[in-house]
């Protein structure tokens, strides 16, 4: 008979145990698990939807911890980016461990346990929000261009304002059935708040491009005028994937993804349509409001 410990820490121990039936080695896996090695999770720190969470902890009977006591358990569940609840400084590593609670579970940089795991990566922040995001893959185009051909070229406000302000210039001048067209989206909002899509400088906020008058920093991008579309529709198709580790690389692809569609006929943009966001924008959160919005 041998055991393999699958979790540990302060919050407990899951424990395997594969008992062999014959003498070729076969046998049976069998998880022993009691109330007091059971595995603890802390979803303290976690606003949204825990649905799934919480029927993965059921079928292999682990224990949610609701309080603010991260150091209890084996896994600690954020909702967002680390530095959300903490200081720029701090992140979810393990290190000189203090013995206090801090409003994250994190201590500078520290986890109570080298063998406690947390839900998000250092510096998710700089991939979810999409200026830095843009950095990025900026970059990743400047170093390996033809690895790039489907990412649009984009503008960082308030950084590139001149830069973009010029390019709509240029393209104003066109008559109006030539002008390209640009999408402007806030850096960290979501569900497509904030979104617009421009194509003449009169049709941005007033002092849009002044930097000390506009604090927030925004994304522009040019927008993809000649849409795929499902039977005349928009739609974006999201694929989901889970990131164990980052170096070596480790990544699973969810064997089922999601569409979402326009709830309006998709019609080129034009001056009469651009604010339409039921014929632009996929966002469900945008879409349901839609008197012609079907649910699926």
């Amino acid at each position: 008979m041998s055991t393999v410990v699958v979790a540990s820490g302060s919050g407990g121990v899951a424990v395997r145990t594969l008992r062999a039936l014959g003498d070729d080695g076969t046998g049976e896996e069998v998880t022993k698990i009691t109330s007091r090695n059971q595995v603890r999770v802390c979803t303290y720190f976690f606003k949204g939807n825990l649905v799934c969470l919480r029927r993965y902890m059921d079928e292999n009977n682990w224990i949610e911890e609701k309080d603010n006591l991260p150091g209890r358990c084996v896994f600690i569940w954020f909702g967002n980016h680390v530095n959300q609840y903490a200081n720029a400084a701090s992140s979810a590593r393990f290190g000189n461990h203090v013995n206090q609670y801090s409003k994250c579970g994190v201590i500078g940089e520290n986890l109570y346990s080298r063998h406690q795991r947390s839900s998000r990566f250092d510096g998710m922040r700089f991939l979810a929000y999409k200026v830095p995001s843009q950095i990025h893959l900026e970059r990743l185009r400047s170093l390996f261009p033809e690895a790039m051909p489907h990412h649009p070229k984009g503008w960082c406000l308030p950084t590139d304002a001149e830069s973009f302000a010029a390019v709509l210039k240029r393209g104003a001048k066109l008559p109006p059935n030539e002008r390209p067209t640009y999408i402007v989206k806030p850096s960290e909002t979501a569900q497509g708040s904030g979104i617009f899509l421009v194509q003449h400088p009169d049709q941005l906020p007033t002092g849009f491009l002044e930097s000390t008058i506009y604090k927030r920093a925004y994304v522009v991008q040019e927008y993809v005028a000649n849409a795929m579309l499902l039977d005349g529709f928009k739609f974006d198709l999201r694929m989901y994937v889970l990131v164990l580790s980052v170096d070596p690389l480790r990544v699973y692809l969810a064997r089922e993804g999601m569409a979402r569609l326009c709830s309006e006929p998709y019609q080129l943009p034009e001056e009469s349509n651009l604010k339409n966001v039921y014929q632009h924008m996929t966002n469900y959160s945008l879409n349901k409001k839609n008197a012609n919005f079907v649910m699926a």
